[in-house]
């Protein structure tokens, strides 16, 4: 259990800018989604010399950023596959300026298996519409599964998500996080099993190297991207808009990073 409490405190270390919106005192400065050009933003309480006083560069001169567009293209070849061992949990619900996040409670014991590897779930939030398209098109939305071991290595699991059945765990998130931006919901008292959220055929995704879809769009990560994707309903997607609509960053190039998949034939419909 201690690995993981350090796993977490390193999560926190890594995404403060990410989740950190404009009104909070961590002295980073905001952005936004309408002008994606993060790599301009000057902190301008900064003291440090160019480039250091230009905290998210990264996503201007980093080579493996986040999201891509996956096209059919992506070559196939056998891959250990993430092997989430998830179970449910008390979360807290938070409202983070930016997105609807669920982050698990301290002692949470669910992680995700990867060959041998194994990453602790730290949280998982929203983005509307998908930020990853297949072949140029969008999903309504998608889901990203943030798992990180203590020595920082990350994994991002993502349920694409489409309008369809109702999801009732989903339902869950949109009853109990917060409407006002900065908001924690950590009394609910409701249980909340991840695993329904995640779609039935694992077996079948897309694998790549790539960032954090925020500032400071940290590389690093290993992207695992279900074919298969989720459903709620159309309601169910208008009170994800209601609060976060069009939270997603534009695809970047791959860079002639190889995109990996154990699926031919593109996504499931």
């Amino acid at each position: 259990m201690r690995h993981i409490v350090r796993a977490k405190l390193l999560l926190t270390t890594m995404l403060t800018v990410m989740i950190s919106p404009s009104w909070a005192a961590s002295g980073e400065p905001s952005w936004g989604y309408t002008n994606q050009s993060w790599w301009l933003i000057k902190d301008t309480l900064s003291t440090q010399p160019v480039p250091l006083n230009y905290p998210y560069g990264t996503c201007g001169i980093g080579s493996n950023q986040a999201p891509v567009d996956i096209q059919g293209s992506a070559s196939t070849a056998r891959l250990n596959r993430p092997n989430p061992r998830y179970s449910p949990g008390l979360p807290t619900f938070y409202n983070t300026g930016y997105s609807v996040q669920v982050n698990t409670e301290e002692g949470y014991l669910g992680s995700v298996a990867i060959g041998n590897d194994v990453f602790p779930l730290i949280q998982f939030h929203f983005h509307a519409p998908s930020e990853h398209t297949f072949n140029g098109r969008h999903y309504d939305a998608e889901l990203h599964f943030v798992n990180i071991r203590e020595d920082g290595k990350a994994a991002v699991m993502t349920s694409m998500i489409k309008v369809g059945a109702a999801n009732a765990e989903f339902q869950k998130i949109l009853d109990n996080v917060p409407t006002a931006a900065g908001q924690k919901n950590s009394t609910s008292g409701v249980r909340l099993n991840p695993n329904l959220l995640l779609p039935t055929n694992r077996r079948q995704f897309f694998t790549y190297a790539g960032s954090l879809t925020t500032p400071p769009c940290a590389e690093g990560i290993n992207f695992y991207i279900f074919a298969q994707p989720i459903t709620i309903s159309s309601d169910q997607l208008a009170g994800l808009k209601r609060l976060y609509d069009n939270n997603n960053r534009m695809t970047q190039p791959l860079n002639g990073r190889v995109l990996t998949s154990t699926k031919t034939g593109g996504m499931g419909q």
